[in-house]
């Protein structure tokens, strides 16, 4: 015959303890406000977001641009580009603008 071993959940006093205790370590971690200096950050680079993808799905490609972290403008879309992507044996494949910034093709 196989004894088993009975486990004790805590009552309801240690629960407490330790729920406490884990809302301290949660809510008291170290977090500070992140201030980054004026003029840290370039401005206006170009960045070019996307997957290209050799099976039958589509490839996608975004363009935009970067901005201060103070812009109210959170993403500067870059529209009006000719997006082409070229294979290792001098294929091209031209992805289209589907919405501001963002292109596709198969």
């Amino acid at each position: 015959m196989t004894k088993y071993r009975q486990v004790r959940l805590p009552n309801a006093g240690q629960r407490n303890i330790l729920y406490t205790a884990l809302a301290i370590m949660f809510f008291g971690s170290c977090i500070r406000t992140f201030t980054a200096p004026e003029g840290a950050v370039s401005q206006n680079y170009l960045v070019v977001e996307g997957f290209i993808n050799v099976g039958s799905d589509s490839t996608y490609v975004t363009l935009s641009r970067s901005n201060s972290l103070s812009d109210s403008q959170i993403v500067k879309y870059e529209s009006g580009a000719n997006v082409i992507i070229e294979g290792t044996n001098n294929t091209s494949y031209p992805l289209t603008e589907g919405s501001p910034g963002m292109y596709s093709g198969i």
